[in-house]
């Protein structure tokens, strides 16, 4: 095992005017860290939420939420589960440093 591959990494969450902060571990999946980015949401717009886990998140209930990777050029790089494959080398790229943009978009 890499000796780096149990550390913690951040993330900046982006949200509007919200932005808050979470810690995930390297080995994060592109679901698990979509998850930490809704729940680190809820807590910068809801100091008294009721504690939910990641496990109860259900990501089809969110269809309507989009979340982009920011590189330092500002280029945005959607996540969606197609990146799935490519998205422990896109960690990499990025450092571990993230910095994520979450959008609503409308339904039709």
């Amino acid at each position: 095992m890499h000796p780096n591959s149990t550390k913690s990494a951040y993330a900046q969450i982006i949200f509007g005017e919200k932005t808050s902060f979470i810690r995930f571990n390297r080995n994060v999946s592109i679901t698990s860290l979509i998850k930490l980015s809704l729940l680190g949401l809820v807590c910068s717009i809801e100091n008294k939420y009721k504690k939910v886990s990641e496990e109860e998140i259900n990501l089809e209930e969110y269809s309507e939420f989009l979340f982009y990777i920011e590189d330092q050029g500002g280029r945005k790089i959607f996540l969606g589960r197609e990146r799935e494959e490519d998205f422990k080398e896109l960690l990499k790229f990025f450092n571990y440093r993230l910095t994520i943009h979450i959008y609503i978009v409308g339904n039709k």
